[in-house]
């Protein structure tokens, strides 16, 4: 890929994907049934203190592991100005009502994934996307979309 003067940028190496993504939560175990009972994502390996209270939790979704971290656990920031900032994920169901129902069976109001608002459906996107937003315990920001 060489097309004028951006030609030496094409040429340098890209990083190959993303693997793991970290996210500083405030209460672990509040995470935990968001991310593990209510989007069924897999425990990967957990991290406890000597006292037993869970430090770190690693989730495994296909190639891509979500690490979650306890607010003592190595951040340069206070979890209660920043978290759920900065931070969008976005997830692929194949059946986005049953994803629409069963967010509002576990008490997460389903938002406008472009006003943030409450909606009663799924929203159709341009370019064939159907989709949703929830806000995780902390704030994080979650897009649950059904692609074409």
């Amino acid at each position: 890929m060489k097309s004028g003067k951006n030609s030496a940028v094409a040429e340098m190496p890209i990083p190959k994907c993303v693997y793991k993504i970290r996210l500083v939560v405030g209460d672990m175990e509040r995470s935990l049934k968001f991310y593990s009972e209510f989007l069924g994502i897999r425990i990967a390996w957990i991290e406890k203190e000597d006292t037993g209270k869970v430090q770190v939790t690693a989730l495994e979704l296909h190639d891509l592991e979500i690490v979650l971290v306890g607010p003592e656990h190595g951040h340069s920031f206070t979890p209660d100005t920043q978290c759920g900032k900065g931070i969008s994920l976005y997830l692929e169901v194949e059946d986005i009502q049953e994803w629409f129902a069963r967010s509002q069976r576990y008490g997460y109001t389903p938002l406008s994934p472009v006003s943030l608002r409450p909606i009663r459906r799924p929203v159709k996107r341009p370019g064939g996307e159907t989709a949703f937003a929830l806000v995780d315990p902390d704030g994080y920001d979650i897009r649950i979309s059904l692609l074409w």
